[in-house]
């Protein structure tokens, strides 16, 4: 689980990346259903980070269990962690990297990456990976996902399968929800 966590959790600098070095920043995030674009779809909000995205009506919005507050999680399975998730599993996480001093993405995108297309993320260009990961000695992961720098912190949204099937049946999911992303103001 180590290396699966690696993967969710990689955007340029390490975890050790203190949010209490942000101080100045606004309070925790709230779930908010008023602005949901799609049908069906909630949208959340986070005020600490600066960001609202919408995500499917019936996914989970999932706790952090531990993980840091830069991190937020959904799946479509009512899950804690990805290695429960069944084949049919798909785990996004949204994380933000403040202060990142690092690549956005991070370095190991660029060795798993099988397609990549265009995309605009809160009105920031950036690129659309798909990635097919399998760490030496670790359980493989099937990603898309988007990286884009804004403020001065590295903002990635990932979808994570077990299986390369799953994933791309989810890519309708996945352009939606990152098509909806939005910076606060």
């Amino acid at each position: 689980m180590v290396a699966l966590g690696l993967v969710l959790t990689s955007c340029g600098s390490s975890q050790a990346t203190s949010p209490s070095a942000t101080a100045s920043v606004s309070p925790s995030a709230t779930p908010s259903t008023s602005r949901a674009a799609q049908p069906g779809w909630k949208t959340y909000v986070s005020a600490r980070w600066g960001y609202s995205i919408e995500y499917p009506g019936d996914w989970y919005d999932l706790a952090n269990s531990g993980a840091p507050d830069i991190q937020k999680y959904f799946s479509n399975e009512n899950v804690g962690a990805p290695l429960q998730m069944t084949q049919r599993g798909v785990w996004e996480t949204i994380e933000v990297q403040p202060n990142s001093t690092g690549s956005c993405p991070p370095s190991y995108v660029s060795s798993s990456i099988i397609g990549q297309s265009p995309t605009s993320v809160g009105g920031v260009a950036t690129t659309r990976y798909v990635i097919n990961m399998t760490p030496s000695g670790a359980e493989a992961a099937y990603i898309i996902g988007v990286w884009v720098t804004h403020s001065g912190g590295c903002y990635s949204i990932q979808f994570l399968s077990s299986t390369p099937t799953t994933r791309d049946a989810s890519t309708g999911v996945a352009d939606q929800a990152i098509a909806s992303f939005q910076f606060g103001s």
